[in-house]
């Protein structure tokens, strides 16, 4: 009788062990299934520039065998400001706080979505920012930094040099 020693949950391993008349040992592990989230957010090819825009793509992940439900993924930021994002799901919040709703994650499934940001800061100031995922299941068994991904980086000068040029050729 185990009361009151272990609480086994969702998530835990637990083996069962007996022995037989002859001496062999029958060993099993079993897991009830639990939800595992994690997130990663990572600028697309350059820098942020003063006064620019950058693209970053939001990767998240259930690794665990369960559903995930009530999955939000919230984005806050200091030196840039939400301008758009092509994510299949519904948003609230702009500006330098963003919120996701991604509903139910499926066991052993992956996302990914790209967000486009105006660079606010300025030139030598850091800009940060934080995006997190999290589900109403108590039992997700991500670890805090599993769920939790920070970026930061220097503005840099904007020597983004742009042309336009139209001419015809008739070939006469």
């Amino acid at each position: 009788d185990f009361t009151g020693i272990w609480d086994i949950v969702p998530g835990d391993w637990v083996g069962v062990q007996y022995t037989e008349p002859n001496g062999n040992h029958v060993i099993n592990m079993f897991q009830e299934p639990a939800p595992y989230l994690r997130i990663q957010k990572d600028p697309q090819g350059g820098e942020p520039g003063e006064g620019g825009s950058l693209l970053f793509r939001i990767d998240y992940w259930n690794h665990g065998s369960a559903d995930a439900e009530n999955v939000v993924i919230t984005d806050t930021m200091d030196g840039l400001s939400y301008l758009s994002d092509n994510a299949p799901f519904s948003h609230a919040g702009g500006g330098t706080s963003v919120v996701w709703d991604l509903g139910t994650l499926p066991g052993r499934s992956s996302g990914e979505f790209e967000m486009f940001v105006e660079v606010t800061g300025v030139e030598s100031n850091t800009v940060a920012n934080t995006v997190q995922i999290a589900t109403s299941n108590p039992l997700d068994q991500g670890y805090p930094w599993d769920k939790r991904y920070e970026w930061s980086e220097h503005v840099q000068y904007n020597n983004t040099y742009l042309s336009v040029n139209k001419w015809g050729w008739t070939g006469n």
